[in-house]
């Protein structure tokens, strides 16, 4: 026999192939629990002891509108119509209907409120991450460019040999002197440096300094890899294709996944250079082809005459993924990354 599973909003029904209820277990008249219930994407301990009840009376099909193990799912199925067409005249057997007025405005609330705080949680935590990595970018420049100027006037000769700011923090900060510097190339620019001499005082207030620009830089490589974590957890598909990196910004200038979703893959592939689109539209420069996705290694590793075709065909594959990582929340990105890799292979053998 089939039993058609409803998960309503003061319980779980169940109702025959016939359309009439055939039993019902009704949830605790607890607001905020019952809201939780009815986002439960596993089966609630109602719905099980529902389907204990129903096994005994010989029922051994259930149809729902979720997919959970063990309904066979069927959405906006006979079941679901029935039941919405008499949610009211159910609903007053066990409730008045100035009581089902107030529960239903409540109840709605409630849901709301849950509902909410998932959307903020998607789209707040990245667009938060990436606006903090940039902040930090922003003081890594100042204070590195600061540290060069004064460690220069003791060894201007390393600034010129070392072009990676990182390491320059990390050899001031461990090193001090250039006396105490145990980097082959450095040690004979060294002892002919042209450089002021430093005090004691001098060396330690230089260390510290270059220790906090060290801190940023392990601060900022820690968000990066939080911002990877993140984007796997509700991006997947996003990632995958773009990169935690670009993906997140892509959310971030768009102001959400939500709002990034509903873009078409035109608008996608432009996001980042609005400055160089409203110029083309006053007519005072050509019409850009690309914005953050310039950045992407597909279009980076692209022939010049290419890199408009792979910034369109990568636009137009992100556009699906984050759709798909917004709407359905499958994780495809195996799928949809061999999709891009073939396309991208035939742009680049014609």
């Amino acid at each position: 026999m089939i039993a058609y599973i409803i998960r309503g909003l003061m319980g779980v029904f169940a109702i025959n192939d016939s359309g009439e209820l055939i039993d019902k277990v009704l949830f605790p008249r607890e607001i905020r629990k019952i809201a939780q219930k009815i986002d439960e994407e596993s089966l609630t301990i109602e719905e099980k002891n529902l389907l204990d009840l129903l096994k005994k009376r010989g029922f051994t099909q259930f149809i729902s509108s979720k997919r959970v193990e063990p309904y066979k799912f069927e959405e906006n199925n006979y079941g679901e119509k029935i039941f919405r067409e008499n949610f009211r005249s159910i609903a007053k057997k066990s409730i008045s209907d100035t009581e089902l007025n107030s529960f239903l405005t409540e109840i709605g609330i409630e849901l709301s409120k849950l509902r909410i705080k998932e959307v903020v949680k998607k789209d707040s935590i990245v667009i938060q991450t990436v606006n903090a990595i940039d902040e930090i970018d922003k003081s890594i420049n100042i204070f590195i460019a600061r540290l060069r100027e004064w460690y220069g006037l003791h060894f201007p000769e390393m600034g010129r040999n070392i072009d990676k700011h990182e390491k320059y923090a990390k050899l001031i900060s461990e090193y001090g002197l250039r006396s105490n510097i145990k980097e082959k190339d450095l040690i004979d620019l060294a002892k002919t440096s042209m450089g002021i001499v430093l005090s004691e005082n001098d060396e330690k207030i230089l260390k510290e300094y270059a220790k906090q620009v060290n801190d940023l830089y392990n601060l900022r490589n820690h968000l990066e890899k939080y911002l990877d974590h993140v984007m796997k957890e509700i991006a997947p598909n996003t990632r995958e294709l773009a990169g935690s990196a670009i993906g997140a910004r892509l959310i971030a200038l768009a102001g959400g996944l939500d709002k990034l979703a509903k873009k078409p893959s035109s608008t996608i592939q432009l996001l980042g250079a609005e400055k160089a689109l409203f110029r083309y539209l006053r007519g005072k420069g050509r019409s850009p082809k690309y914005g953050l996705l310039f950045t992407h290694q597909l279009i980076q590793n692209a022939p010049q005459q290419k890199k408009g075709k792979v910034a369109r065909i990568l636009a137009s594959k992100l556009n699906i993924a984050i759709k798909i990582d917004y709407y359905s929340k499958e994780d495809r990105s195996k799928e949809l990354k061999e999709v891009l890799e073939r396309s991208i292979k035939k742009i680049m053998d014609d």
